[in-house]
Formats: C-alpha cells, structure tokens, sequence
C-alpha cells in the first residue's frame, strides 16, 4: 500500500468528535481576550536590568510607584561594587537603578528606579493559594531578544508547590512554584503572574540543557519561582537597603519512619530554648505539616531571622505547642556588605511618617500637647501605683505613685527624658524593667510621636521585618502580621526595638533592652483603636511580658498608660 493510500485509511479510521458549539467558542474567545488585556496592563511593569555598561541582563518587576522593584540577587551581582546600574522599560527608555537591600540565600534583591515622577507597578498576590494547574504566566527579557525593553510572554500552568532546592550555603529556593511556562535565561528575577495580573513568584531558576543551536542553555519544561508570600516577609530589609538573614533553629531533623526527628541541636539556641530534644519528633512547622526533612528545610528557609514560628512537636509522647523565635545565619560573601546610611535613614522617616499620619491624621504631623494619661495597678506586694502624664504650660508635668492608702509617696517631674529614671530629690529609683518599660512608652510618645526635640533620633535605624503570630488549639496559624522594626537608642546601654504593622502603620510590638543587666521587657499592643478627645487614635490593650512584669492593660480615651 502506498503511503498516501495508507495515511487516507488511517485518517478515515479516525472517528469526527462532537461539532464545537458556538458558546464553547465565545468562551475561548473571550478568555483569550482577557489575557491579552492583562498582559496589556501588566507589561509596563516589566523591567529589564543591565549593569552601567549595558551589559549582562536579567529581569524584574515594579512594586510600587515610587520606584521600588524585585529581581534575583544573582541578576545585580556582577553590580555590587557601584550599586549601580540601568533599568529598561517597555516605553522604550533606560531609567537610573540603584540596588537596595539583598537576600543572597533566597535570590532576591531589591532595587529602585528613578527619572519618573510615578512608575507603572504590579500588584503583589497571595503565593499561598497557588494550585498545581493554575494557569501562570512568565515575563522579562529572556536571551536579551528585546531591544526595546518589551517583555516577553510565556504561558503554562503550576506543575508543581513547595518545591525546595538547596546549592551548597548559597541560592537556596525553598518553598517554590515550579512551572512549564518557558524560562529562560535573562527571564530571572523577572515577575511569574496569575491569571489576572497579579505577581505569585519571582521566577530564578531552571532546568536546563545546551544545544548546538540555542543561543547557550535553554528550559527543558522545569522552571522555578521563589514564591511572593515569602519574599514579602524580607522586604521591609530590602527597601531599608540592609542584607536579610535567614532564621535558623539551631537544630537539624533527619527522616526516619515516623516523619522527622531532631537529631542534633545547640543549647541556648532556639529549639533547646523551647524544650525540644534529640529524639523529639517535629509534626508541624509554620502553621504546617512535617513528614520529612525536606519539607522541613523548604519551610524554614521560607522565614527571617527573628521570626515567631509556631511549632508542634512530639516529647516523650506528650504533644507541645510553642512559638519559637528564630536565629539568624549571616550567609557567606566574598565581599562585606555594608548598608548605605541614606537608603536607611530614607526607610526610617518613611515609616515615622506613616505612624504620625495614621495617629494624628493626614493633615498633622505631631499631635496637639494635652493628653491627661491614667493608669493605675495593683502589685502583688499590695502596692497600688497610679501613673500620671498631664500637660500643663506646654510641658509634661509629672508622673506620681500612691500607696495602697492613697498617699503619694513620690512625684517625679517629667520634663526631661531622665525623669523616667531619676527620683529627684529621693533614694529610691525605679527598678530596671519599670524603668526600660516607661522610658520605652514615654519616647514612643513624647520623642517619637511627638516634636520633642532628642539627639537619639539622628541614630534610629531601620532593622528590617518583624512580625507577631495568632494560633489556635491546634498549633495552627490564625493571624500572621508584617511588622517594620526600627530600633532606637534610649541611653548608652539601652535599646528600644518597636514594630510597626505595615497595613496600620500602628506601634503592635516593642522590645526593650538593658544590655548590662541582660534585661529584656516585651510589650505587645492588642485589639483596635479608639480615639482620644484630641482625635489621635491608639491600641485599646497593652500586654507586658518580662520575668517580674507580666500583665494586659486595656487602655481606654482616658487611660492609655503613656
């Protein structure tokens, strides 16, 4: 049989489907016009990245108008020496970049653009929602193909989530999405978006192979995006231009039968801190079910240092829930990398900026001088202290502490930072965690809030994330909130940390530190606000936690304790 004879039979044999109806066909039509409207909207967000030479290439995205963008670390290596470089967008022009802070384990970095009044940017979405089959696309610059900085668009669906892939101590991709949506080279740090426009991951590395007649390597159908989610948490660090570290337990699983055990740690550290033991089996990390060591490892590189992680774990067939704070790992570098003074200073002012906005409204930038502030609490020495803040003549008046019978047994004049830990006049000083505790409420108020004119705010910096968790009975997370930590100094050997939640732009978490004695003094504010009768708004609890001072205060218009 000849082969066109052959090949006629074999197309006969091959029964007709159904007729494709009409309504079939609108829809396709119209989810193809969609996503054409969409990479339409989102391409102008779309960056391509050179070196000052014009050299190299690689992509990322924009975050914001004001300039900031995401890409790899190992895109703005090779611009390390400078922080310099170029950013190209799809209007064809090339825009000043300067590179910000990094995270040299996750392969992220973040840059800014500048020569535009606003940028084009692309929404942020939730990397935690993402399923295997969701459609995806990829954008950036792959090969260097366009000249005039227009992105290319590749489509493909999720093949696979909590991908994790270590490279000895450095690049490491934890948690990632893996996708076939064509990546290239020259595609990294550039943005992976959902089906409407928002950007789920950072896409960094493939799987790839050469070919004699590719342009050098190429995907083979395996490319992999650091997901959104856990970039989010670093980014207070990069946009303050500061290296992130990655958290660390200080402990190590390995695989056995019944998941993943702990089979060496460091005492004082972390875990050891928590109670757990060599031979404690880890059942849950993150909010998240352990089985192996894999999934544990792609879990925590997903954290930065300093982060409450929840975790549940097995001693002695007893079940115990903790919240652990993580410790940092400084990752390896051939150079020291030193945070630029002016990119800090520039994060410090923008999030003081946003608390005296979101505190006093818009239209001030410090509060009118006349709160009356209350607070009384009984000790279990059977003392009764009544806290005092009033404003008189433009000044902070005192502060005075009743007996249980209600005699005042000493006034301290508040117009000076120093009140707070000298009893004028008397012996007696307040103790240190009293003394860290007040001094901490007056200069978040008084200093920081306020107009009060203190060397100590020319040396606050920006120290990068922060956050404070919520869990229920069963060790899962309930609330997660993004702080930004600004540290201040309060004297020589004194250290004020406050966090401030990046949606309210409200103090929710400070840390107070007396280095000499080793004394550290949390407070945490609960709840909502309330208006005060001068319009500032403030949290309605205070929760207090050291080793003498453990107490929750609600706070009320009248009775705010600062």
């Amino acid at each position: 049989m000849s082969l066109p004879v052959a090949l006629g039979v074999l197309l006969t044999a091959i029964p007709a489907g159904p007729p494709v109806s009409a309504e079939a066909i609108e829809r396709a039509l119209a989810a193809e016009a969609s996503r054409i409207e969409v990479v339409a909207r989102i391409a102008p967000a779309v960056v391509s990245l050179f070196d000052e030479e014009q050299s190299g290439g690689g992509s990322g995205v924009m975050v914001d108008a004001a300039g900031y963008g995401l890409t790899n670390f190992h895109v703005v290596m090779g611009m390390m020496q400078t922080r310099r470089g170029k950013g190209g967008l799809s209007d064809g022009k090339l825009y000043d970049l300067q590179v910000l802070g990094i995270d040299v384990t996750g392969d992220v970095a973040m840059f800014r653009l500048t020569g535009k009044d606003a940028f084009a940017f692309a929404e942020l979405g939730d990397s935690d929602g993402v399923k295997p089959g969701d459609g995806v696309m990829a954008m950036g610059n792959p090969f260097t193909l366009s000249e005039d900085y227009a992105p290319t668009v590749t489509t493909g669906v999720v093949t696979g989530i909590h991908r994790f892939q270590g490279e000895g101590d450095t690049l490491v991709y934890t948690d990632a999405i893996q996708t076939d949506a064509s990546i290239n080279p020259g595609n990294s740090g550039g943005p992976l978006f959902d089906r409407h426009g928002k950007v789920i991951g950072i896409n960094g590395r493939i799987s790839a192979e050469m070919h004699k007649y590719a342009r050098g390597r190429f995907n083979v159908g395996l490319g992999y995006a650091i997901t959104i989610n856990q970039i989010k948490r670093f980014m207070p660090s990069l946009r303050a231009g500061l290296l992130a570290k990655h958290g660390t337990l200080l402990a190590t699983v390995s695989d056995d039968l019944d998941g993943a055990v702990f089979d060496q740690m460091y005492e004082d550290a972390p875990a050891w801190n928590a109670g757990i033991r060599v031979g404690n089996r880890l059942l849950r990390f993150g909010g998240r079910d352990i089985q192996s060591a894999n999934q544990f490892l792609s879990q925590l590189g997903t954290y930065p240092e300093g982060w409450p992680v929840p975790i549940r774990f097995e001693s002695f067939g007893r079940v115990v829930d903790k919240v652990v704070r993580l410790e940092g790992v400084v990752p390896p570098m051939r150079q020291p990398f030193e945070p630029d003074a002016a990119v800090n200073r520039a994060a410090v002012e923008r999030v003081l900026s946003a608390f005296r906005k979101a505190v006093c409204g818009a239209d001030r930038e410090t509060p009118p001088r006349r709160w009356n502030i209350r607070s009384e609490r009984k000790w279990a020495d059977g003392r009764t202290t009544q806290y005092v803040l009033e404003d008189e003549r433009g000044r902070d008046a005192m502060r005075t502490e009743l007996d249980a019978s209600g005699e005042a047994v000493r006034r301290i004049e508040a117009d000076a930072l120093d009140a707070f830990w000298t009893e004028r006049g008397e012996r007696y000083t307040l103790g240190v965690e009293e003394t860290l505790l007040y001094t901490g409420l007056y200069v978040l108020q008084w200093v920081v809030l306020g107009d009060e004119v203190h060397d100590g705010m020319e040396q606050v910096r920006h120290a990068g994330s922060d956050a404070v968790v919520a869990i229920d009975s069963e060790g899962r997370i309930t609330q997660e909130r993004l702080l930004e930590a600004l540290t201040f100094p309060l004297t020589e050997h004194r250290t004020m940390q406050v966090g401030f939640d990046v949606e309210t732009h409200l103090p929710v978490r400070l840390v107070l530190t007396d280095t000499p004695t080793n004394t550290v003094v949390e407070v945490e504010f609960r709840g909502g606000t309330e208006a005060a009768d001068d319009g500032t708004r403030w949290p309605t609890t205070m929760e207090v936690r050291s080793e003498k001072l453990k107490f929750v205060e609600t706070l009320s218009e009248r009775s705010l304790s600062w």
